[in-house]
């Protein structure tokens, strides 16, 4: 089990969730929480990954393995997704 925690941009993207994915991501979160999945790593020289669903959302986190902590900072469809990506390149 993680330890979840969140950045101070997530809410800003999380503001911006249509009431219906916002279940979805509560479903997403609690697995992202419980789970020792291992998620794709975004690339790019970020030290994030990422958890896809629905073909267009995405989730992204850091991961501490050493602190068994990961910490959100993103969710959003994939418009959003390239325009957090440019704020971070």
């Amino acid at each position: 089990m993680w330890k979840i925690g969140f950045a101070k941009e997530w809410d800003y993207w999380y503001g911006k969730l249509d009431n219906s994915v916002l279940e979805i991501v509560g479903k997403r979160l609690a697995r992202i929480e419980e789970s020792d999945r291992e998620y794709e790593h975004l690339g790019k020289g970020l030290p994030f990954f990422k958890d896809e669903f629905h073909d267009q959302f995405r989730i992204c986190f850091h991961e501490d393995k050493k602190s068994k902590m990961r910490t959100l900072h993103f969710v959003g469809d994939h418009k959003q997704y390239e325009r957090w990506l440019g704020m971070r390149a």
